[in-house]
């Protein structure tokens, strides 16, 4: 029997961040995104903390009669226990959405490269 792909690793994932104020620049941090069922794992490495880690839970909006498929997003906190949290979508080309930390409202936005996957299997 072949193993079930049961989460998709995302290595070299670039965040990029949009301060609200436009007199701040924008910027842009390294990580990976682990995507399982129902969820989904964002790691951000570098910035002011060393890590951020946030458990996206999937939740789904009640079906549009106008629209062809159903909307989901992923929303979650910082598992380290900084007061961060995030709220992100799938809107084709690209995952955007918004991060709060330290009082601040931030966009945010990554691009999941199939090149960069790689499956985890029940077997592992």
């Amino acid at each position: 029997m072949n193993p079930a792909t049961i989460a998709l690793i995302y290595n070299n994932v670039t965040f990029r961040f949009f301060h609200p104020d436009p007199y701040q620049n924008d910027h842009s941090l390294p990580g990976r995104v682990i995507f399982r069922s129902g969820e989904m794992v964002l790691e951000v490495l570098g910035g002011h903390r060393p890590q951020v880690v946030i458990i996206g839970h999937a939740c789904q909006q009640p079906q549009h009669p106008f629209l062809p498929t159903q909307s989901y997003w992923f929303e979650g906190v910082d598992q380290n226990g900084e007061p961060i949290r995030g709220y992100w979508a799938d809107v084709g080309i690209a995952w955007v959405g918004i991060w709060h930390e330290d009082g601040e409202e931030y966009h945010f936005s990554f691009i999941l490269n199939p090149a960069n996957a790689t499956p985890v299997t029940d077997d592992e």
